[in-house]
């Protein structure tokens, strides 16, 4: 059974090779945004990361990606009713809901709460395209309730990569837009056919690029 990680320590075996991860493939209006929290995940050299260290790992894990850069492993530390806490090598924690980051911390621009109608596991492939609006909090600088405009689908299924397995998912994308910052980007959702988010990519903040959140072991 693979059991949330409440004390973190990884062996230096599960560190090794590292290296800084160069941001020439980041798109210039997220470089600053990037380079300031990079350094904060797992070592980013991908040939690090391999299957079987990922299997040796005795705790529920996943790996994750900033901007389409080089992956970083995170450990599921602990879980709180329906919200698993994954942290990094230096105590960057990222909550997850029901596929959704709902919160972080010890970034330059943290999630503090999003607030959305529904719940990814009720979608259904025969769901007509669903319209509603999300609202996103943050705490640097400090913004309560930013309102935005949502729109989902369903996309059919693809065959996944996982890194350590390949799954058919079923994907949706929900675009995300708000006008007065001229903000407009799309989320995709890579669900399994009861409901759980096994891959993801998401942007979270104006002020941040991407994140791409792959399941690498479930938790328990």
């Amino acid at each position: 059974m693979l059991k949330p990680l409440i004390l973190l320590t990884i062996s230096t075996t599960f560190l090794s090779a590292c290296s800084i991860l160069s941001s020439n493939n980041i798109a210039p209006g997220y470089r600053a945004a990037y380079e300031g929290i990079s350094s904060y995940f797992f070592p980013k050299d991908d040939e690090s990361i391999t299957p079987r260290i990922i299997n040796n790992i005795p705790y529920a894990s996943a790996l994750i990606s900033l901007g389409g850069s080089s992956r970083s492993l995170i450990i599921l530390e602990s879980i709180n009713n329906k919200t698993y806490h994954y942290v990094s090598s230096d105590s960057i924690y990222i909550s997850i809901e029901e596929g959704r980051i709902v919160n972080t911390s010890g970034l330059s621009n943290n999630l503090t709460e999003l607030k959305v109608p529904f719940l990814l596991s009720e979608l259904h492939d025969n769901t007509e395209t669903l319209d509603y609006f999300t609202y996103y909090s943050y705490d640097i600088p400090q913004l309560v309730g930013l309102k935005i405009k949502a729109t989902i689908e369903y996309a059919g299924t693809e065959e996944v990569d996982l890194y350590t397995s390949k799954k058919v998912l079923r994907r949706f994308e929900e675009s995300i837009s708000n006008d007065y910052l001229g903000w407009k980007r799309k989320n995709i959702f890579w669900l399994d056919e009861e409901g759980y988010v096994w891959k993801s990519t998401q942007y979270i903040s104006p002020k941040l690029p991407s994140f791409t959140f792959v399941i690498t072991k479930k938790p328990a």
